[in-house]
């Protein structure tokens, strides 16, 4: 099928959320899609062995998932791959390798919401172009790495899993989970990926005033139980309290260590009426030689996967302008609170690290250098060295070369605090992110 009938089919038509499917593809240059009319999701089949299962309406327990490429690939081409291996051969002498015209795919699953007969199951889609240049932004995403198959056909693509609430099993605040646990499980290897009615479930095991199921929705406490049940740390921290201007600096700094930022949204209603809303920040646009963000990322179960968002007035991302307002007739949406979920072993807090953001601005300021902070884990950020020359410095100011550097033992976390001239980093302040008491163990000065 082309990606033009695609557009008019019913699949497309009858499914929430394809309009911004649909927009979102189209810089990206679909040309066909392969469809699989019976796909068994592992996530729904858990969702529907226990809720759909013992309803009276006869819902599908098999989905359908549509894959997306930006190459022409007929039905016809595909299954001929399947007879003779050397068709597949030619196709990839003379277009390239399939993988690289794979843009991903979404799965429907045969349940009505209020206002569409099929609703958005798990989708993978590929990130935009993310190539940064003098004059250009750089786009950085949270991705991790997905393998497919496809009849067989093996393919992969970084990208971050998404799906629509289903309120029958998990809201907004479900849907939010569902995409920080892939997150964190990729990084750490727990807690086990789970469907949207096991983490409602557990979620729910804290004492609740309603049932779990059909769900209407789950509050702070109870997202934040979820990560603590798993052996994770898990902060709720109101945007006033950490300060508006400091609220991209959290944002980058997580992002770029690949930890979700769960977002609590107040929307007001053009009518006067206001809802709390979850969402999951999942990349960022950032300024030409400069760390100011110009756009947010969003994994917003209302819209789709990485939806922008736009700062309104001051360019701190507390107030948003994105689909709610121009599109679903809410006057404003306000950044209310983050829930920021960590590892138990980062023991040093956004809030810790307030007094470390003033200080070092100011400091940095009188030298004429731009800040920029980030969250890393040692092994990653010692990768990124070994190719750069530099020196460092120990508290006590010893001299310490870069081979001593990289042969010492350092803590897992860290966060660095780096000195930019124009585009050229200067200095890395190197904090251990495991002590909980914002120990500067390490000054980086590059050469």
């Amino acid at each position: 099928m082309s990606f033009d009938d695609f557009k008019s089919s019913s699949i497309c038509i009858d499914t929430s959320n394809t309009d911004y499917i649909l927009k979102y593809l189209e810089p990206l240059g679909p040309e066909s899609m392969i469809i699989e009319e019976e796909y068994i999701d592992k996530d729904f089949l858990i969702d529907y062995s226990n809720f759909y299962s013992r309803s009276f309406d006869d819902v599908p327990k098999k989905a359908t998932r549509v894959h997306f490429f930006s190459s022409k690939i007929s039905k016809e081409t595909f299954f001929s791959w399947m007879d003779d291996i050397s068709e597949l051969e030619s196709f990839v002498e003379e277009n390239g390798p399939v993988e690289d015209s794979y843009l991903g795919f979404i799965v429907i699953k045969h349940v009505p919401n209020n206002r569409f007969p099929k609703i958005l199951g798990r989708t993978i889609l590929r990130t935009y172009e993310r190539k940064k240049t003098k004059t250009s932004s750089a786009k950085h995403f949270i991705t991790i790495p997905n393998r497919i198959s496809l009849f067989g056909l093996r393919l992969s693509l970084d990208s971050l899993p998404f799906q629509t609430q289903d309120k029958c099993v998990g809201a907004c605040a479900t849907a939010s989970l569902w995409v920080a646990n892939h997150c964190i499980n990729a990084l750490f290897k727990e807690p086990p990926i789970r469907s949207l009615s096991e983490i409602t479930s557990r979620s729910t095991n804290l004492v609740s005033h309603g049932r779990a199921f059909p769900s209407s929705g789950l509050t702070i406490e109870q997202m934040l139980y979820y990560f603590k049940s798993n052996g994770f740390e898990a902060e709720f921290i109101l945007s006033e309290m950490i300060g508006l201007d400091r609220i991209p600096i959290f944002i980058k700094s997580y992002t770029d260590a690949r930890l979700p930022i769960i977002v609590a949204l107040k929307l007001t209603h053009r009518n006067g009426k206001e809802a709390l809303h979850a969402a999951v920040i999942t990349g960022y646009k950032v300024k030409p030689n400069s760390n100011e963000l110009l756009n947010l990322y969003v994994h917003d179960d209302q819209i789709g996967p990485y939806s922008k968002v736009r700062s309104v007035g001051d360019n701190n991302f507390h107030i948003w302008n994105n689909e709610w307002v121009n599109e679903f007739g809410y006057e404003e949406v306000e950044l209310y609170g983050l829930i920021i979920p960590t590892y138990d072993k980062i023991r040093i807090t956004p809030e810790m690290m307030v007094n470390v953001i003033d200080g070092v601005s100011t400091s940095f300021g009188e030298q004429g250098l731009i800040p920029s902070y980030s969250l890393s884990q040692i092994s990653e950020y010692k990768n990124r060295l070994f190719p750069r020359s530099f020196y460092a410095l120990n508290r006590k100011n010893d001299f310490i070369t870069k081979k001593e550097f990289l042969c010492r033992n350092l803590p897992r976390f860290i966060w660095v605090v780096k000195g930019f001239h124009e585009d050229k980093e200067i200095i890395n302040i190197i904090f251990d992110a495991t002590d909980g008491y914002n120990k500067h163990i390490y000054t980086l000065i590059f050469v």
